[in-house]
């Protein structure tokens, strides 16, 4: 997986986490360079997440905050080997996993 692909994996998933916390995250939406796709509402992300049947996402908590279920704790993204741990576990996504 290339460093395009893994940092704007790392930017949606950031999005993701940021909008669980922000609830005005959506009055903010027409700022966003995403496009709607690339973007989950917090309701559906816990939605998923409760749905043990359902297809689960890649989520990486890379930050001092909360640890968000089901979730790989990397640590505070400014801590080099917290670095080196999210681009490792990077590395073991499939090529087509969604993002």
């Amino acid at each position: 997986m290339n460093v395009k692909i893994k940092f704007t994996f790392l930017i949606v998933i950031t999005l993701i986490m940021s909008s669980l916390v922000f609830t005005s995250f959506k009055k903010q939406q027409k700022d966003e360079p995403w496009i709607q796709k690339q973007l989950l509402e917090p309701a559906d992300l816990a939605k998923t997440l409760n749905n043990p049947q359902a297809k689960q996402p890649y989520i990486y908590c890379i930050g001092p905050g909360a640890i968000i279920k089901a979730s790989i704790d990397i640590g505070d993204a400014k801590d080099k080997k917290n670095l080196n741990k999210l681009e490792q576990q990077l590395s073991k996504l499939p090529k087509d996993a969604d993002m």
